[in-house]
């Protein structure tokens, strides 16, 4: 995408890329954006927020592993670790372009909504 757009469409922009509302380099290499810990704030002003963490086992964008260290690492009162719900699907990123993993998406989010 930035070489279609730079290239073919002559479009430069050097703004900084945003995760929420805050900055982030994108050209850092000693780090990785993350919210968990906005995430965690969160959760803990909220008893009622609920999470569903949906993660492709070849998602090369956001790896599984890394995904769940996030989370298990967020520093959230235990109380509130129940509201975190996780569900894992065969495919990448998009497991809805994947059949098998679409269904199995629309029954984890039935099951996640109903109160």
């Amino acid at each position: 995408m930035n070489s279609y757009l730079r290239e073919e469409l002559k479009f430069q922009n050097d703004l900084p890329y945003e995760i929420l509302t805050g900055a982030w380099n994108y050209d850092a290499r000693s780090s990785y954006p993350s919210v968990a810990d906005r995430l965690a704030s969160a959760m803990s002003q909220n008893p009622y927020l609920r999470v569903l963490v949906l993660s492709g086992l070849r998602d090369l964008a956001c790896p599984v592993d890394g995904v769940r260290y996030s989370v298990d690492h967020m520093q959230l009162d235990p109380a509130f670790r129940k509201n975190i719900t996780c569900a894992d699907y065969e495919s990448g990123h998009m497991m809805y372009v994947n059949l098998p993993d679409l269904i199995k998406l629309q029954s984890d989010l039935v099951r996640f909504l109903q109160p």
